[in-house]
């Protein structure tokens, strides 16, 4: 017999898959939160055009509450369908390749950490220029300044993918966002950023030092393979 938890989230994904042979969708598709409908219902439309899909932002938790997150979706992994999908961020699962989270077992992730990193690309940063200001970006290349950007952080990058491989809280999430934060300095728009790089570079080296001093032991080569 299964626990009460379990059956709630059995009953509540047979529900929706019921539903969405009830009303013909292609899917019901449950999602972290609402603002993720603006990513993944474009993507489900320009692969499957002319499927119908019914996206859902939360469900109810065992208590009765309304439950978002990553956690809530898969709550339904064993019950998971056709009918019934789930749309989560990848966090780190893509590249730890955690067992099960993959389109065979009908969850949809992200391949980068979350779907905000899909749209951080140059063409989106243009975009979002062009929208705000009304003219098109012609001052700043962020292609260029993201290359740099990117290869400035990537070792630090790895090594926080090492601590989360063995599950060790010595350098953290929040640590990592830290060392790589942007949101503290005001670019010269003239010098493309080059300030910003070198600010941001003192410290990732400074946390790159200290890890290596701290945590000698971690084989971040096998990591990078």
């Amino acid at each position: 017999m299964l626990p009460n938890r379990e059956k709630h989230y059995q009953s509540l994904a047979n529900y929706y898959s019921n539903l969405a042979r009830l009303k013909r969708y292609r899917a019901v598709v449950h999602l972290e939160d609402k603002t993720d409908k603006q990513f993944w219902e474009p993507l489900f439309g320009r692969y499957l055009p002319g499927e119908k899909f019914h996206f859902i932002s939360y469900s109810k938790s065992p208590q009765g509450n309304g439950a978002t997150g990553c956690r809530q979706c898969l709550a339904y992994r064993p019950w998971l369908n056709r009918c019934f999908v789930v749309c989560i961020d990848s966090d780190y699962r893509y590249l730890l390749q955690e067992a099960g989270i993959d389109i065979q077992h009908f969850i949809f992730q992200t391949y980068t950490y979350s779907f905000e990193n899909h749209l951080c690309v140059p063409e989106g940063f243009n975009r979002v220029c062009k929208e705000s200001c009304g003219i098109e970006n012609g001052c700043f290349d962020y292609g260029t300044f993201l290359q740099k950007y990117s290869l400035l952080i990537y070792e630090l990058f790895v090594w926080r993918i090492a601590f989360e491989a063995k599950g060790h809280d010595g350098f953290t999430e929040n640590q990592f966002q830290q060392a790589i934060s942007l949101l503290d300095f005001s670019p010269n728009i003239v010098m493309q950023g080059e300030d910003i790089l070198l600010y941001v570079c003192v410290k990732v080296e400074d946390k790159l030092e200290e890890l290596k001093r701290n945590f000698a032991e971690f084989d971040i080569l096998k990591v990078k393979e």
